[in-house]
């Protein structure tokens, strides 16, 4: 039975897993936006929400790093909790796009609500 078992697996081992989704995290927080398949886009926003409202409460925190790669900076976290500052809740949004063509996995689009582009963005756009 699937009693209290919230996390879905992606046929990877443990390490795998929190590998992939800790390289997930990242490209999202630095890019703002991402294309990946439905079931990886709803793990990734439980993870990051969850991230954010432990970013708020203390901005300093360890465990909060713990769970990111470490090319995200201080930088790019304070912009994300001044971005999300407004909201308790519901910092990204989940877009179907529908069937990937090679192998009909179903796609989405997980972007941050407020719907500004990212720092790595505006850096690139400066160059």
């Amino acid at each position: 039975m699937k009693h209290l078992k919230k996390y879905r697996k992606f046929s990877r081992t443990k390490k795998q897993r929190e590998a992939m989704l800790k390289i997930m995290l990242g490209n999202l927080f630095l890019r703002g936006k991402m294309t990946t398949t439905l079931a990886k886009a709803k793990e990734l926003k439980m993870l990051a929400e969850k991230i954010i409202i432990r970013l708020k409460k203390n901005p300093a925190s360890r465990l909060c790093r713990a769970d990111l790669p470490k090319n995200i900076s201080q930088e790019i976290l304070q912009e994300i909790i001044q971005r999300t500052a407004s909201r308790k809740s519901g910092f990204l949004r989940l877009i179907r796009k529908g069937p990937r063509l090679s192998d009909g996995a179903l796609l989405a689009i997980i972007e941050f609500t407020d719907g500004k582009k990212s720092l790595d963005t505006k850096k690139n756009e400066q160059k």
